[in-house]
């Protein structure tokens, strides 16, 4: 019985990492205000009226596409490279504690992360060293675990 919980358990490992490098994204064109700004003006200037709720849709998609992007035109990355560096922590301590299925869903999601964020070439070095870190973290839990499986293996198997 322990040797079948063993061997679907490193099933599952290696499943998870299967998934190959991306190639690198290139950053997202520049946007400027004015565009965002202007945008509603060509359906008035095509003679159309907008109703109330096409209004507010496009007031809606203003702030959106205004948090998307920066004063510079230049889209906002951070969020990867954070999203990375927590679930890579999170992974690393919970490999420790009961809770250790926790870190083998968030450590590969931390390496995922960690190797698209530090493929975009529109970050920020604060960014990009959140997503190295995340890397790390998730690569690090992920050697521990497959670490413990071969223990577990070599001693109880």
């Amino acid at each position: 019985m322990k040797i079948i919980i063993t061997v679907l358990l490193s099933f599952l490992y290696l499943n998870s990492f299967a998934a190959s490098v991306p190639p690198t994204i290139d950053p997202a064109p520049a946007v400027s205000k004015t565009i965002i700004d202007q945008w509603p003006s060509s359906k008035v200037s095509e003679g159309k009226k907008l109703n109330f709720f096409q209004k507010l849709q496009v007031k809606f998609v203003q702030k959106k596409l205004a948090k998307r992007f920066n004063e510079e035109g230049k889209s906002n990355t951070q969020t990867l490279s954070t999203l990375a560096l927590i679930f890579g922590s999170i992974a690393l301590v919970a490999i420790f504690t009961p809770a250790s299925i926790l870190a083998l869903l968030m450590a590969p999601a931390a390496l995922v992360l960690g190797i698209i964020a530090t493929g975009r070439k529109d970050h920020t070095k604060s960014s990009r060293t959140q997503a190295l870190l995340g890397l790390i973290f998730g690569a690090t839990t992920i050697a521990i675990a497959l670490m413990a499986i071969l223990l577990f293996v070599a001693f109880w198997g």
